[in-house]
């Protein structure tokens, strides 16, 4: 069992944070280098905006509980995965991107096999990259769907390559040590991120 508040914890935890984060940052700067373009409306930025404070707690508190409790908590063996699988039915539920429910549904399928069948290595690896995949998917509805389809294809891959980089940290950081470092971490790069997204006015 890793002693969450011990040195040893703390300075793995901030290591793969600063990984995730410098994802983030290159990421950008390639954007701005190459003049990549991006979307031009963010439902997120937008809902942000209006509800600064419930925003906030959504961003730092709920959405890393609720994503990691989705997309991490099932990659070890546990006894709580229905309830990673109802909150992703949920979830993909109201999307209005067919990738996005067909990922979803296609990792469903995975956390129940890979639960099952626990042994079978081969499973755990393919329900890492359908975690990740979902993962990323499912930030589609982040983003307007004619604007989503207006990119082309290196814009879409540089729009989300971010949430790539943070799913491989977060599932690295899961299966080497406990749910709640990843929690920890998601929750720590979002306030990083939207720290930096103020100081820069988005």
């Amino acid at each position: 069992m890793v002693d969450f508040f011990s040195k040893k914890n703390s300075l793995y935890v901030l290591k793969h944070l600063a990984i995730a984060v410098l994802i983030g940052i290159i990421v950008e700067f390639c954007k701005y280098a190459f003049n990549l373009e991006e979307p031009a409306s963010d439902k997120m930025k937008e809902e942000f905006m209006s509800h600064f404070i419930l925003s906030l707690i959504g961003a730092i508190i709920i959405a890393p509980i609720v994503e990691e409790s989705i997309f991490r908590l099932p990659l070890k063996k546990n006894y709580f995965f229905p309830m990673s699988i109802l909150i992703l039915l949920l979830f993909i539920s109201t999307s209005k991107y067919n990738v996005v429910i067909i990922a979803g549904i296609l990792y469903v399928i995975g956390v129940i096999f890979a639960q099952l069948f626990n042994k079978i290595i081969s499973l755990r690896y393919i329900l890492i990259a359908l975690s990740i995949a979902s993962f990323v998917l499912v930030h589609f509805d982040n983003t307007d769907e004619k604007e989503l389809y207006a990119l082309d294809s290196v814009d879409l891959i540089f729009l989300f390559l971010p949430q790539l980089g943070l799913a491989l940290v977060l599932s690295k950081v899961r299966l080497q040590t406990t749910f709640l470092n990843s929690i920890v971490l998601h929750s720590l790069y979002n306030l990083i991120i939207l720290s930096l997204a103020l100081l820069t006015d988005f």
